[in-house]
């Protein structure tokens, strides 16, 4: 669904005529949803990966810095936050898309597993 939101949202905001308050909602508050949604749903995968590894690789997994971000006070609330504001400024989509992203690459810490 991603993908198909992200497209959505963005062939319906024209950057030079609707870029501001008239741009259309509901692409762009499905986008921001589908991005809770996953993130949610990666919270869980993760905790259904720590619960059925053994202690050395459920140790590992719950070190990873995307589900620390994940499972942060300040990530559910910046939730919040972003779904208000892409309601009354429908392309900050985008702008907390890119925010987030850049956050992610800058913070990721890849290791290589042992196995």
């Amino acid at each position: 669904m991603l993908p198909v939101l992200s497209a959505w949202a963005g062939r319906t905001m024209d950057f030079f005529h609707d870029f501001g308050i008239h741009s259309p909602k509901a692409p762009a508050l499905l986008f921001i949803v589908m991005i809770y949604i996953w993130g949610f749903a990666y919270s869980y995968m993760t905790d259904c990966f720590i619960a059925d590894n053994p202690k050395e690789k459920a140790e590992q997994i719950a070190q990873m810095e995307v589900y620390h971000y994940l499972r942060h006070p300040f990530w559910k609330i910046g939730m919040v936050i972003s779904f208000i504001i892409t309601f009354f400024y429908p392309p900050f989509v985008f702008i907390y898309t890119a925010g987030e992203m850049i956050i992610a690459t800058i913070r990721s810490q890849n290791k290589k597993s042992s196995t």
